[in-house]
């Protein structure tokens, strides 16, 4: 994809995709009042799709975070931050489990080497 063209664009390509995702608010929508009922109804709706496509875009940035050791730290480091204040709080069941899996995922590429930077965090 756009990434293995142009590598040097990871940083921003993870920052905005993060902003997406905590920018992406759930609905709140008004609800059909049945016949002979009383008063509002409203109902917030978890909407995680769009959500859950930022976890898998964000999966699939991983093999490109590691442009340099220092640029991957900091990378790392972020996201990390972010799967921890955002993504791991998402109440959608799907947007949730694709975050975990890009989590898993920069762990497994990742963790060894920056494990000093991500430990405490956890």
């Amino acid at each position: 994809g756009a990434l293995r063209l142009h590598p040097k664009s990871i940083s921003e390509t993870v920052d905005l995709l993060t902003q997406l995702f905590i920018t992406s608010p759930d609905e709140k929508v008004q609800l059909k009042l049945e016949p002979g009922e009383f008063g509002e109804k409203s109902e917030i709706i978890y909407r995680g799709a769009t959500r859950q496509a930022v976890a898998a875009a964000l999966t699939a940035c991983v093999p490109y975070v590691g442009v340099t050791s220092k640029v991957a730290r900091e990378q790392v480091t972020k996201l990390f931050e972010f799967f921890i204040a955002h993504g791991f709080k998402d109440r959608n069941d799907y947007a949730w489990n694709t975050v975990l899996e890009a989590a898993l995922a920069y762990i497994e590429r990742y963790g060894q080497k920056h494990i000093e930077a991500v430990l405490p965090m956890l």
